[in-house]
């Protein structure tokens, strides 16, 4: 049932507290997580349509208050933007898409081509290897995005391990954005993985060693310096959208304000500008 589906969102929102420790307020985790548990308060839902238009006010909702929730050292590092989390946008983009499409208002949803995606490069680019991962990157003041896996050896609780890194994270302040997972071993036995914003990817993989069943290497340790990442992806002083490529994305509707008299309906074409030296879109009906 609809009823049942709320529920399993907001059971989500619980789960994200249990698996992410301490989570950043005003990022990602936070407003997927307050998103889902809203859903709790407000059933029982007479339709689909129902859960996904609540879902998405509440998103809204939520990404609405990210500059004024997310403190970096003091600073309200968003608010000072004059933006929202990034991260977080994304996700209230895909509620907002579902909710749109249960209502039949979604640009061209049965189109295959709005759901590709390309990248521009330069022709030495086709030949750099640049990591992958998506992590936002303001004022941090941890560098490394630190990942471990640890095949657990014969007697040791993965809780244990987690607990260690959590502790000193908590007591020492090596590092946030924990998130952790507990299953079974290929190689049989169980295993832990961790990942963790740090300075000090050393002395992460320093506290789980004891627990691993090698007693030389852990089974997988994996670094990437985020201020770099930002660097090649962002770096520059100044926005040039002089070379910009314009993707032309669907039609749609707006109401007009009142001021535009004799006026229903204005017909636009949402445009995303794509500069050179970012590579992401910026969708124009967010730009003053």
């Amino acid at each position: 049932t609809v009823d049942e589906f709320a529920t399993c969102l907001a059971r989500v929102g619980t789960k994200m507290d249990a698996a992410v420790s301490d989570p950043v307020e005003g990022t990602l985790v936070s407003v997927c997580r307050d998103a889902c548990r809203g859903l709790e308060e407000r059933g029982p839902y007479s339709s689909l349509e129902a859960v996904l238009a609540n879902w998405n006010e509440i998103a809204q909702r939520e990404l609405r208050m990210t500059p004024d929730r997310l403190v970096v050292d003091g600073v309200k590092v968003l608010e000072m933007a004059g933006v929202v989390d990034s991260g977080a946008q994304g996700f209230v983009y895909l509620v907002e898409g579902m909710f749109l499409a249960s209502i039949g208002e979604l640009p061209n949803a049965m189109d295959a081509n709005m759901f590709k995606s390309a990248k521009f490069m330069t022709a030495d680019e086709s030949t750099t290897s640049i990591s992958d991962v998506d992590h936002t990157v303001t004022e941090s003041k941890f560098r490394f995005c630190t990942e471990a896996a640890v095949l657990l050896k014969e007697g040791v609780d993965a809780q244990t391990a987690i607990d260690d890194i959590q502790k000193a994270a908590d007591e020492d302040g090596i590092g946030d954005s924990i998130a952790t997972v507990k299953a079974p071993a290929k190689e049989g036995g169980d295993m832990v993985k961790i990942h963790i914003h740090t300075n000090e990817p050393n002395l992460v993989f320093e506290l789980l060693q004891p627990y691993s069943r090698d007693p030389v290497k852990l089974k997988k340790e994996k670094v990437e310096d985020m201020f770099v990442m930002r660097e090649r992806m962002h770096g520059g002083s100044s926005l040039d959208l002089g070379d910009a490529k314009f993707t032309i994305m669907g039609l749609c509707s707006y109401i007009l304000p009142p001021s535009l008299d004799g006026l229903d309906e204005l017909f636009t074409l949402p445009i995303f500008l794509v500069p050179e030296t970012t590579e992401e879109p910026i969708d124009a009906r967010f730009v003053s």
